[in-house]
């Protein structure tokens, strides 16, 4: 049970990360909170187990009755696109 509710949060985190100006807050809490997690688990273990399924099968609740729904292509990329991320930079100073 565990991992379930691991999968699940880092498949909205991972929601998050690739859709973070696009998806609105209100839409998305009343699409998705909608749905029980237990029929989200089921959708996403029909595909396969993992984060990144949990992630799509949210997505796929998420654009279903939208007119022009996200790219779940955008899911996948792996950060190609630069300004997505943030570069933390950390203060070490140098002894030369």
């Amino acid at each position: 049970m565990a991992s379930l509710a691991a999968n699940m949060i880092n498949g909205i985190s991972c929601l998050i990360v690739a859709y973070s100006s696009a998806l609105r807050d209100d839409s998305f809490t009343e699409r998705v909170g909608s749905v029980s997690a237990r029929e989200i688990a089921r959708t996403a273990k029909e595909r396969r187990a993992g984060s990144l399924e949990y992630a799509e099968a949210i997505l796929n609740i998420y654009n279903k009755r939208t007119k022009a729904g996200l790219s779940i292509g955008r899911l996948y990329d792996t950060g190609k696109r630069k300004g997505d991320y943030v570069e933390y930079i950390t203060d070490e100073s140098e002894d030369d």
